[in-house]
């Protein structure tokens, strides 16, 4: 029971610093996911997001950790929802497939919308120095990433899910 109480403890200062941070600035970062991976950030259920490129704020900048919108852009792969362990991620979270929606967002994930605010924690390059620190290949997080060499892992300490995703209307990549 201790241990249950401890990580509670830690679960709620991981969100006062996000929250924190959150409040201290006019506006954050963002990043765009393509379905499904931006929901299941949302709900915790990935906490690595695995790109080509490092996060920076600009071209030639330091890597950048701290809070970041997570926003789902309009594309989606909607096959994948149906494959595990996607399908039972999704389900868990709330999702379910509408037999009344298109093909193309079946699940009905608010395409288009800023659904979470996550702290970003830490940012590592695959390689062979970092090769201890990749998820169990049979783990549910493996299975959500691209663990290649030379990608970079995008590690998240906590994420906000919004009770009430924003829309945005126009977006621009970079």
């Amino acid at each position: 029971m201790q241990q249950t109480a401890d990580t509670a403890r830690s679960r709620q200062k991981e969100f006062l610093t996000l929250f924190t941070a959150v409040l201290k600035q006019d506006c954050i970062p963002a990043i765009s996911e393509t379905e499904p991976w931006g929901s299941l950030i949302a709900s915790e259920f990935k906490r690595n997001e695995t790109r080509t490129w490092p996060a920076r704020l600009s071209y030639n900048g330091p890597s950048y950790c701290g809070p970041l919108a997570i926003h789902l852009s309009k594309q989606m792969d909607d096959a994948v929802c149906y494959e595990e362990p996607f399908a039972s991620s999704l389900k868990a979270a709330g999702y379910k497939p509408s037999p009344h929606h298109p093909r193309s967002n079946s699940w009905e994930l608010p395409l288009g919308h800023v659904v979470a605010i996550a702290w970003l924690d830490t940012i590592w390059q695959v390689n062979e120095r970092t090769a201890h620190s990749l998820p169990d290949p049979k783990s549910r997080e493996y299975a959500f990433g691209n663990y290649q060499a030379g990608r970079f892992v995008w590690t998240f300490a906590c994420a906000y899910r919004l009770h009430r995703p924003i829309p945005i209307v126009h977006g621009a990549p970079g």
